[in-house]
């Protein structure tokens, strides 16, 4: 049998920035596609923690790109990750 989707609310990747003031960073996931509803950040853990937000099926897409961004508080500082999450078919025989 193989697995061609995952489920919603699996980590997938922590993501983390620092502010030399030390004030504490917002997350944000932006981008252009469909990620926006397939991914969300865990506020639980910070929102640094990027988890599937819905069943996600790797025959309808395989991969996304994801833009993460930390901001402080007063908007002084931005700072931008790309995030790729490639899926792939597992063989559990």
């Amino acid at each position: 049998m193989d697995i061609v989707h995952l489920i919603s609310d699996v980590s997938i990747v922590e993501v983390l920035a620092t502010d030399v003031d030390g004030v504490t960073l917002t997350y944000t996931i932006q981008n252009g596609d469909d990620t926006i509803e397939k991914f969300k950040l865990d506020a639980v853990q910070l929102n640094r923690i990027v988890t599937t937000a819905e069943a996600i099926d790797y025959e309808t897409k395989s991969s996304y790109t994801l833009l993460v961004t930390a901001d402080d508080t007063a908007h002084t500082s931005t700072a931008t990750i790309i995030v790729t999450v490639k899926l792939t078919v597992t063989n559990t025989k």
